[in-house]
């Protein structure tokens, strides 16, 4: 058999030659590209400070020895991005842009089961987020958003909405206050009366967590809420740290206590007297 042409048999010898060398040195360029950087089992994970753990199926903010309720559905949507991470499309191995890339500067550091990510800056055509593995010397682009301003924030993972329920599926609320007992019901439509203040109760925001929760909790209200799937609980409470201020809480458990607006304790305990 005649080669018809010598030089381009040769270049392609060369040329994979060259890829087995390139491949040798390193060996990471292929399983980067086709491997999750994180393992698809997510108990808890790190991000610089402070860490998210799930226990008998919920999400826990833990700090300073703390178990802070999280947000499950933040927390499912954001296990769920860090399970499709991989590390295939490279940005630079220049140190020197680094930083223009939001990484290596006021660290941003996810952790899961001890393995580390640096999360640098969003992309400019906002379509995903450069990183790099922990004090490595490349930067990749992700296609996944991530804030590195609000991820290392404990308040940004911790429960926002205290009560989440669909007025359709409430059969019935009592509240218990002062020795009382009063029933707030719907009628045969499923319209309340006092709809603003249903409202409020089933959709009610916290402002944020209390640490060592050391207030008197005579003077509450508590909310049973009846619904198709159950029965929920949730006591709504104030107290006067002096002439001037009050504190205003919620709490779920009796265990974590998050202060609320003074105008949503208003509305929910107008009339309550």
């Amino acid at each position: 058999m005649k080669i018809k042409n010598p030089l381009y048999l040769t270049s392609t010898l060369l040329l994979i030659g060259a890829a087995i060398v390139f491949i040798k040195l390193n060996p990471s360029f292929l399983t980067k590209k086709s491997v999750p950087y994180f393992s698809k089992d997510i108990g808890k994970f790190c991000i610089n400070d402070f860490c998210l753990n799930q226990e008998n199926g919920k999400w826990f903010v833990l700090q300073n020895n703390k178990e802070i309720p999280a947000d499950e559905e933040m927390v499912k949507a954001y296990t769920d991005k860090f399970k499709n991470i991989t590390l295939k499309e490279l940005i630079s191995q220049n140190p020197d842009k680094f930083s223009t890339l939001g990484i290596g500067e006021s660290k941003v550091v996810l952790d899961i089961n001890n393995k580390k990510l640096e999360i640098g800056n969003i992309t400019n055509d906002t379509d995903g987020t450069y990183v790099r593995e922990d004090n490595g010397k490349e930067v990749y682009k992700i296609n996944i958003i991530l804030d590195k301003n609000n991820l290392p924030k404990s308040d940004y993972w911790q429960l926002r909405n205290l009560t989440k329920f669909p007025k359709s599926q409430v059969l019935k609320i009592t509240v218990n206050f002062s020795g009382k007992t009063l029933e707030w019901n719907p009628d045969g439509k499923g319209n309340w009366k006092n709809d603003t203040q249903v409202e409020k109760l089933l959709n009610l925001e916290r402002v944020k967590y209390i640490n060592d929760f050391k207030y008197n909790t005579d003077n509450s209200y508590e909310f049973i809420i009846n619904t198709d799937s159950g029965i929920d609980n949730i006591s709504i409470g104030s107290f006067a740290i002096d002439k001037k201020t009050n504190i205003y809480w919620a709490t779920l458990d009796k265990l974590n206590y998050f202060e609320i607006n003074k105008s949503d304790f208003d509305l929910l305990t107008e009339n309550l007297k």
